[in-house]
């Protein structure tokens, strides 16, 4: 009977504990785009969001690494990213060492606003 209690105290802390730290954990606060009205309007990003290699390298990096993992891709670079001048969108693509088999990660981004178009691993 003690050992029961014992076990029920244990229980009963550990759930106060667990739920005090998720009401007290940080959580994603949310907005209202309306408030961001006139700096939407003001923001001109001639060359879009996405402006050149080394960004859209960064940007790709940080999605692959969310998707694959970090240790995949660090074994993928570098990473080369190509311009389609016609459509706006960018090509960014992992790299394999020499005389090693394998397929890499690959993303098409849009320029003007960073927009995901596909990502995909190669075999």
């Amino acid at each position: 009977m003690k050992n029961r209690s014992i076990w029920i105290v244990i229980i009963a802390i550990t759930v106060s504990a667990t739920t005090w730290l998720l009401k007290s954990s940080p959580s994603e606060e949310t907005f209202s785009l309306q408030d961001y009205k006139d700096q939407i309007q003001q923001s001109s990003m001639t060359n879009g969001a996405i402006p050149n290699a080394e960004t859209a390298k960064k940007v790709a990096e940080v999605i692959l690494n969310e998707i694959y993992g970090a240790d995949q891709i660090s074994e993928r670079k570098p990473l080369v990213a190509k311009f389609d001048d016609q459509s706006k969108v960018w090509l960014v693509q992992g790299t394999l060492p020499e005389n090693i088999l394998g397929g890499v990660p690959n993303i098409l981004l849009q320029q003007a606003d960073g927009k995901v178009l596909a990502v995909w691993h190669e075999k």
